[in-house]
């Protein structure tokens, strides 16, 4: 509970610090950072573990949305939690917002999940699926 904790405390700062989040009833596709952007934030990242795992881990970085999105957090979390893992050693990271991931047999594969600014009914309709539905039902939906 502390490990997931600390994960979600990590994800709400990144999201804060860079201040992004938009509101949208339709589907966009998240941002694609400059250079300059992905090295400040591999730059923050620390240099090496505070603990080394006895064996490999795994994690699921999960960032669906309905509704509304953090464009610019989901983007940053998703550069940061990929790049320690590598750079560290210490897990491997698995980026996805399909809901085939969220089983019983698949969620057996990861050690932690993140929900990384996952929003509203983020395991109902995609923002793809909810710009598509009369306004009345994509109220509803969110």
């Amino acid at each position: 509970m502390k490990k997931l904790f600390l994960l979600s405390i990590v994800s709400a700062t990144i999201t804060a610090t860079t201040a992004f989040g938009q509101v949208v009833m339709d589907y966009q596709p998240d941002p694609v950072f400059k250079e300059s952007q992905i090295k400040a934030l591999r730059d923050a990242c620390p240099s090496k573990p505070a603990v080394s795992p006895k064996k490999p881990r795994k994690i699921l970085i999960f960032s669906r949305t309905s509704g509304f999105r953090h464009y610019h957090g989901i983007v940053a979390a998703k550069e940061v939690f990929k790049y320690m893992g590598d750079k560290l050693g210490t897990w491997e990271t698995v980026i996805s917002d399909d809901l085939a991931e969220i089983t019983p047999e698949n969620l057996k594969k990861y050690d932690a999940i993140i929900l990384n600014n996952a929003t509203a009914a983020c395991f109902g309709p995609s923002n793809k699926q909810i710009q598509s539905m009369p306004r009345e039902e994509a109220e509803q939906k969110i």
